[in-house]
């Protein structure tokens, strides 16, 4: 073979042109590559999704029995007034729902998200024309969180009854926060404890009471309330009234009318107490059966395959104390 002939100032150059004259070190670079390779590959994040971070700050004010029209006028109009000429607010949009209403601020490319929520958070607390009974304002940052997996917890008996399962259910949720593999877990697609209370109108009228007198009651009975300090020769003690109940029970307990002589009508003389869920035309089945759910999220540095052995090792010890109806 004829050797091909270069002409003067034609060499090649290059680092490709470098490393064929120089093996050597072009083996050595490729080693160098390839252990450092090796190195990193155990310290990349797996993710499912990429990250993304959020620029919206949601301002929601509750007002309790109001129509969308009214929530207009009384709420969303005065907080997108205050909120509109903050430095780093982009756009606003507004929604004005039955009960509350809620204010998302799309923040501007590279401003300070914390920076923002407190100017807003400042402009919202000195709005002084919300209605009386509006309730605090909830200013939050809103984030993307990364959920992992979700556990499917159902039972195979028909008749297990709803707060068993929830009770099953949230103890499968306490015990997959204490696994020192997994930081954040919460239910999903469930509904909310209610006490409900039911008058007959026939015993209204026959103590003469109405339901704003038996609601007024209740409130006055189940308060949590700070009351303020105590100075004392050995410090400051604060004081607080804690009469709050939690189930129907306890509200069964509260007096309605009291006589001179001491004798009391009971809620519970009364009314039908119960404590349930929430209506919802949403329902939650596996395989057809009854069942909820429950979400477990990436924090900082865990990665999906360690929350998967973390909450595998979890569900294997509940099985074995759990009822056998229940599956995971």
């Amino acid at each position: 073979m004829k050797d091909k002939l270069i002409l003067p100032g034609k060499e090649r150059r290059g680092p490709i042109s470098w490393m064929t004259q120089n093996s050597v070190a072009a083996n050595i670079v490729m080693l160098i590559l390839v252990a450092g390779g090796l190195l990193q590959i155990f310290n990349i994040r797996q993710e499912f999704l990429p990250n993304a971070e959020l620029d919206f700050i949601t301002i929601r004010v509750p007002y309790p029995g109001a129509s969308p029209e009214e929530v207009e006028q009384a709420i969303v109009l005065a907080v997108e007034e205050a909120v509109r000429g903050l430095d780093g607010v982009q756009e606003i949009t507004a929604q004005a729902n039955e009960g509350f209403g809620l204010v998302t601020v799309e923040m501007a490319p590279g401003y300070d998200t914390g920076r923002l929520s407190q100017d807003i958070q400042g402009e919202v607390d000195r709005i002084r024309t919300f209605p009386q009974d509006a309730e605090e304002p909830i200013i939050s940052v809103s984030s993307f969180r990364r959920e992992v997996l979700t556990v499917i917890v159902s039972t195979d008996t028909a008749d297990t009854a709803d707060t068993v399962l929830r009770e099953i259910t949230e103890e499968v949720r306490d015990s997959l926060i204490q696994s020192p593999g997994i930081t954040q877990v919460e239910l999903s697609n469930v509904r909310n404890y209610e006490i409900s209370i039911e008058i007959p109108q026939d015993s209204l009228r026959a103590y003469n009471l109405t339901i704003q007198n038996v609601a007024d009651i209740i409130s006055r009975a189940s308060v949590e309330l700070p009351s303020g300090g105590m100075k004392t020769s050995s410090g400051e003690i604060l004081v607080r009234v804690r009469d709050r109940r939690d189930y129907g029970e306890e509200f069964g307990k509260i007096p309605l009318i009291t006589s001179p002589d001491g004798t009391q009508v009971l809620l519970e003389d009364v009314a039908t107490i119960r404590d349930h869920f929430s209506d919802s035309d949403q329902f939650t089945y596996f395989n057809g059966k009854p069942a909820l759910s429950i979400s477990v999220y990436r924090i900082g540095k865990e990665t999906p395959l360690t929350i998967e052995k973390a909450t595998l090792e979890v569900l294997d010890q509940l099985e074995a104390r759990l009822p056998e109806d229940i599956e995971f």
